[in-house]
């Protein structure tokens, strides 16, 4: 196959090839690792630890009490994007990660109520 390339003169066109990406989808999807990120990741607002509840990322500030939601495996860490959970919501989750369940602290004995 030939185009006209500036001034008239042929030029050789490449075919294009059929073949099979050098990458499977799954060796190109990421995922998500929370324990990877654990001591990096912050609530943007009140710059506290969070906890991984499913397909969210919970604040422990017990005032704030925000979920920030992960997206296709990327936690969307805006506060404009997060939503504050109610209180007994809050607390389960808290409960759940062994979290005291008032202050969202890390449970010293292992209780957590």
């Amino acid at each position: 196959m030939f185009q006209l390339a500036a001034g008239g003169a042929e030029q050789e066109l490449l075919p294009i090839r059929d073949e099979e990406p050098c990458m499977s989808k799954s060796e190109t999807e990421m995922t998500f690792d929370f324990p990877a990120l654990e001591n990096i990741l912050i609530c943007p607002e009140t710059r506290t630890p969070l906890v991984h509840d499913g397909e969210r990322l919970v604040c422990v500030d017990p005032n704030r009490r925000l979920s920030y939601p992960i997206v296709d495996e990327i936690p969307v860490m805006l506060v404009d994007e997060a939503t504050e959970l109610p209180t007994d919501e809050w607390r389960t989750v808290m409960q759940q990660n062994g979290r005291d369940a008032d202050t969202g602290e890390k449970a010293a004995d292992g209780s957590t109520e």
